[in-house]
Order: structure tokens, then C-alpha cells, then sequence
């Protein structure tokens, strides 16, 4: 596994770690980012890749 280029699957309930996920994606990692609260699930667009169910990435993923 490369250090330098992690898969990263962020889940968080309300959306609060948006810029977790940024800053994981500027030092070049691969980041997958799930939201449980649907009223928060806009929080980020644009900025990270986001999945509609974490499931389904959970086996791309190095770290969760």
C-alpha cells in the first residue's frame, strides 16, 4: 500500500468533516465521502466525491 495515495472513505452523520476531506484530497489522497443526515448531504459538493451508500465503497477503501 502507498502512504502517499490512500483511499479514504469519510462517513460522518451531520457533514461536519468536509474539511477533513479536502485537506485529504490536497495532499493527494483518494476521497470517497458519505453523509448519513440527508438534509446535510449537499454540504461539500463539489469540493470531494461523494457516495450515495458507504457500502458499497467500503471494500475500495484503505482507511474508513
Amino acid at each position: 500500500m502507498d502512504k502517499k495515495n490512500l483511499k479514504f472513505l469519510c462517513c460522518s452523520r451531520i457533514g461536519c468533516i468536509t474539511d477533513l476531506c479536502v485537506q485529504l484530497k490536497k495532499e493527494g489522497h483518494q476521497v470517497r465521502y458519505w453523509i448519513e443526515d440527508r438534509d446535510e448531504s449537499e454540504v461539500g459538493d463539489g469540493f470531494v466525491e461523494k457516495v450515495a451508500r458507504w457500502q458499497d465503497s467500503k471494500d475500495w477503501a484503505d482507511v474508513i
